[in-house]
Formats: structure tokens, C-alpha cells, sequence
């Protein structure tokens, strides 16, 4: 394990580690319940209870039909930085309501990106990652590129989350 550089020694707002996780590989979901998007997961142990933690994530997601698909970001086990109550809607960090035309048509890629400063209060290991649901079993959430690869002119892109401690 590298040594950590004492906050002393460089003051409050200080970048104290850099971590960044990049998944290549596609993922696709139909639940309707959220579900890991696995491999978009990044841990980080602080330095002190004090420091803030930077969240920096991009994906693409894409569908053969509109799920509109809801994005948690969750530390640990909890979701945080998601939207107040209001009415039925759902409470997510990232949603997305893309309807074509129709309803029905493909939603060919669709990129997104979030940024939060969270205070964990932790100096153990927090593990922050992205959970994602459709509004319907029949529609498929397909994270990392175009739902199809059938030609050239379908893509697979990288998902990334980054995290950066901040020193208090």
C-alpha cells in the first residue's frame, strides 16, 4: 500500500488519491427492480472521517424499445443523492424519459453523466456503485453501447466512475 501524505502537511481541499474504474464490457438488464450494473463499482478508503469523496461517472445506455430506465447512485447499501418526493414519481439520481416514436422505437445510445460530492464521514473502505430499473420486463436496458452490434454504425463506449478524495 502506498504511504498517505498527512492533511497537515497539504491543507483542506487537497486531492489526497485518484480512484478510476473503466468497464468495457456491455451489461443489459429487464428488471424491474434495481439491479447492480455490475462492474460499475469503485471503493475508496479516506484518510479521515472529514474528507469529501468527488463522484465522477459516465455511461451509455440504449434500448431495442423505451424502458425508460431509472439510475441510482448508491454508497454502500444506501442510494444518495436522489431527487425529493414528489407525487409518484420516482426518487433516482439519473433518469432518463426518452420516448420515440410510438413508444416502441430503439433508442440508439444515450450518453450520460453525473457528478456528486459526497461527506461518507468514514475512514474504512466505501464502496460507491450504479443500480438501474426498466418500468417494464419486456424492455431491455442495455449499459455500454447500442443495443444491437449488427453493423458499423453501432458502437460499444466505455462506463467509467472515478473517485476523488478531498482532503478537509
Amino acid at each position: 500500500m502506498a504511504a498517505k501524505i498527512p492533511v497537515t502537511a497539504l491543507g483542506a481541499g487537497a486531492v489526497g488519491q485518484i480512484v478510476s474504474v473503466s468497464k468495457t464490457d456491455r451489461f443489459t438488464t429487464t428488471s424491474t427492480s434495481y439491479a447492480d450494473i455490475t462492474g460499475f463499482t469503485a471503493s475508496i478508503t479516506p484518510q479521515s472521517t472529514s474528507s469529501k469523496i468527488l463522484v465522477i461517472s459516465n455511461w451509455s445506455w440504449s434500448s431495442d424499445a423505451s424502458p425508460y430506465p431509472k439510475f441510482i447512485l448508491l454508497r454502500g447499501t444506501t442510494s444518495i443523492n436522489i431527487g425529493d418526493s414528489s407525487g409518484s414519481a420516482t426518487q433516482v439520481s439519473v433518469g432518463n424519459n426518452t420516448d420515440p416514436a410510438g413508444d416502441e422505437g430503439a433508442i440508439q445510445q444515450e450518453q450520460l453523466s453525473h457528478h456528486f460530492l459526497d461527506s461518507p464521514s468514514s475512514s474504512s473502505s466505501v464502496t460507491y456503485k450504479w443500480q438501474t430499473k426498466s418500468f417494464n420486463a419486456s424492455r431491455t436496458i442495455t449499459v455500454g453501447g447500442t443495443a444491437t452490434t449488427n453493423d458499423g454504425n453501432k458502437s460499444n463506449v466505455p462506463t467509467n466512475i472515478t473517485l476523488i478524495e478531498l482532503l478537509q
